[in-house]
């Protein structure tokens, strides 16, 4: 199962760079009405959830409070007043957070994956790490990028191409 959920989510963050390639730094925080989150928002919180579950699986927390604060399970996206993270910086992160993800899957089993989340209220939602692997990485990161379709359509862009 961790070689597929390794592809799924290269796959999902090919869309999400395909998706902000041909963003200026201006339009990665407009907010169209009806569109719950932008680009900038997207792409951090993606770095958010790849840092959770890195932290899960053993790995020392990295991200900054400022940024879990900005990006984490809950947060609001902002698209005055709010200063976020540049394009290059967002995209450069999420290659880190996913390059740190990755490694750490590498070195995991079956069994290792087995075993209950350190968060003990997310349980019965969750009860493994493996629940939340497919969860978080797979449908919850491929909706968030979804959404990128959705903000691109309504800023009146060229969609691109799906991955599948």
């Amino acid at each position: 199962m961790i070689t597929e959920v390794i592809n799924s989510f290269e796959l999902t963050l090919d869309f999400a760079r395909r998706s902000v390639a041909d963003l200026d730094g201006d339009q990665m925080t407009i907010q169209p009405t009806g569109i719950p989150n932008h680009p900038a928002w997207t792409l951090g919180h993606l770095v958010y959830s790849c840092h959770e579950i890195c932290c899960d699986l053993g790995l020392k927390p990295w991200l900054p409070e400022e940024l879990k604060v900005l990006f984490s399970t809950g947060s609001t996206p902002e698209s005055r007043g709010v200063s976020y993270p540049l394009k290059v910086d967002l995209l450069h992160a999420l290659d880190e957070a996913w390059q740190q993800l990755r490694a750490v899957l590498l070195t995991k089993n079956e069994r290792d994956l087995s075993e209950p989340l350190s968060e003990a209220h997310v349980g019965d939602i969750f009860p493994t790490r493996s629940h939340a692997l497919v969860h978080v990485i797979c449908a919850h990161s491929a909706f968030h990028v979804g959404q990128l379709a959705s903000w691109r359509r309504a800023m009146g862009l060229q969609p691109v191409s799906c991955f599948i």
